[in-house]
């Protein structure tokens, strides 16, 4: 089996990716490589902070805009080297935002490429569906064939470094894709299974699908992110959580040897640390 994989030649925005300080003398910001500056603060605000009494409201704003999109640049970094080139594997509920959370990440990662592992496994069965809805391909071709195809697709995907995979959770009944995904991170993104509004799936398919693969989804991931109530929390908030938790387990475990071939991890180490 052989896959074509076409991706974009800079999977880069500006405005979410990569930000750089500015300081011209007058003012203090931020600046992407389009040359767009946001957050730029008056020399007062650049001094003394969102606290100072002095500061407008809308300076204040301003200043707490540019420390909280600061301090995100830190942490996605930090993360990006603490990976060392790793993929990242997200694994989930069809319900769970895999996908926006996946594409923001891209974004953030700058040189990373987010892929659906589900997409390219009905692509390469002339089929169509995705990692938030992969049933249009099980009714196709079958589960059991939906499971080889994966496999084959999984055995090509682990190859390439730096990428953000959403995965479909029945992935996790082959064992060996756990040997595959565990070469790089594997991030379960748990959530309750309860269908957002708007979704074509119902309680009873989520919880058929937790009681199913709940647990070994649990058992293999190397970060367990627990998602909020549908919509409660935006979109780049939650790829901001998804980084904190592997930026942790990234650094908590560079000094050891590789858990792979080991199952003696407790599934809650990254929430230990």
């Amino acid at each position: 089996l052989l896959i074509s994989i076409t991706v974009p030649s800079k999977a880069f925005s500006p405005s979410i990716g990569t930000l750089r300080p500015v300081h011209d003398g007058r003012a203090t910001g931020f600046k992407s490589r389009s040359g767009f500056r946001t957050f730029v603060l008056s020399e007062s605000a650049k001094n003394q902070g969102a606290n100072d009494p002095n500061l407008s409201e809308a300076e204040k704003q301003q200043a707490k805009g540019l420390a909280d999109a600061w301090i995100k640049v830190d942490k996605v970094n930090e993360c990006k080297t603490a990976l060392q080139g790793r993929s990242i594997y997200l694994l989930g509920l069809p319900s769970a935002p895999m996908k926006s959370v996946g594409i923001l990440l891209q974004k953030r990662f700058e040189n990373y490429r987010f892929l659906d592992a589900v997409e390219i496994t009905a692509g390469a069965a002339k089929q169509t569906a995705d990692c938030q809805d992969p049933r249009p391909l099980t009714a196709a071709i079958g589960a059991e064939a939906v499971l080889d195809v994966g496999e084959q697709v999984m055995d090509q995907l682990q190859a390439m470094p730096r990428s953000i995979f959403a995965c479909d959770a029945r992935m996790v009944q082959r064992p060996q894709n756990e040997v595959r995904m565990g070469q790089g991170v594997i991030v379960y993104m748990q959530s309750a299974p309860v269908p957002p509004e708007g979704s074509s799936w119902t309680q009873e398919e989520l919880e058929a699908i937790v009681a199913e693969n709940g647990a070994k989804m649990e058992s293999m991931s190397d970060c367990i992110v627990n998602l909020p109530a549908a919509d409660s929390m935006a979109p780049d908030d939650l790829a901001i959580k998804v980084i904190e938790e592997v930026r942790s387990y990234c650094l908590a475990t560079k000094n050891r040897a590789s858990r792979r071939g080991s199952k003696g991890r407790n599934p809650s180490e990254n929430r230990q640390f």
